[in-house]
């Protein structure tokens, strides 16, 4: 292994020289093709008397960094091409490795098993069904359509009363700090995920609990949750307090009336 070692900028005419490494300094590096694999006319002839069975030498130009150039001239008691050989021996074994590695994964990869008749039955069941449902008959078209009404209907149910009814707190109970951290809350949530809390509870809370102490975070107990309503809404309503829309329009009345009067304050 003869490597040809240049540096990236002109080496000092006062560095000494590699021992057994001839130094190659190019004019522009950025001309230079990529080094093509050494050519039999490339490869050093056998000496008279040399065995056959001698390792074979190719020359072979690589470029380093000026300062490690210096740093290598100064080390004289170093064979270069020696480490340069190991290194590269190194790296070469490493791919082999890695190809051998990725041929035996590939080998002892079993193939998927074949589905059994029952197997095959059951999916395509499954199949007809998903169609079936995203795509439903003509015949029950007026169907959904009433139960979509009838759906979105009950949803709304409790609107037009918890928006009175937190317009109202606003007015005439809320301090302000309530309303700020009422904002707070609301603000940090997206459309999209302030409608979701109204509508996906994945808490042990009720909707009720659940937003009153997303409000106030120093609310950690039932009991403060209960007396805040209590206080706010009056006792007998807890069917409202168990309708979402009536508190998700609870939460957008005051709302409503804490930004329309903030900037005054």
């Amino acid at each position: 292994c003869d490597l040809v070692i240049s540096t990236r900028a002109e080496s000092e005419p006062d560095a000494p020289p590699l021992p057994e490494t001839r130094i190659e300094t190019p004019t522009k590096v950025e001309n230079r093709r990529r080094p093509k694999p050494p050519s039999s006319s490339q490869v050093a002839p056998l000496e008279s008397g040399q065995s056959t069975d001698a390792p074979l030498t190719a020359r072979r130009s690589i470029s380093i960094p000026l300062e490690m150039f210096r740093q290598m001239a100064r080390e004289t008691t170093v064979d270069w091409n020696k480490v340069a050989c190991t290194a590269f021996e190194q790296k070469l074994a490493d791919i082999e490795k890695l190809a051998e590695t990725a041929h035996l994964a590939e080998t002892m990869r079993l193939p998927d098993p074949p589905q059994s008749a029952s197997s095959q039955k059951v999916a395509s069941q499954k199949d007809t069904a998903q169609k079936e449902a995203a795509d439903p008959p003509a015949e029950f078209a007026d169907v959904i359509q009433r139960l979509r009404s009838s759906k979105n209907s009950m949803q709304r149910k409790g609107y037009p009363e918890g928006l009175a009814a937190g317009q109202e707190w606003a007015r005439s109970q809320a301090a302000a700090a309530d309303l700020i951290a009422l904002e707070r809350f609301r603000d940090s949530m997206l459309d999209r995920e302030w409608n979701t809390f109204f509508e996906f509870n994945n808490t042990i809370y009720t909707y009720a609990e659940a937003l009153i102490m997303g409000i106030h975070p120093h609310i950690t107990e039932v009991s403060g949750a209960k007396r805040f309503w209590h206080e706010a809404l009056g006792e007998n309503r807890d069917n409202d307090l168990d309708n979402p829309i009536f508190l998700k329009a609870f939460a957008e009345g005051a709302l409503q009336i804490w930004i329309s009067v903030k900037d005054a304050l």
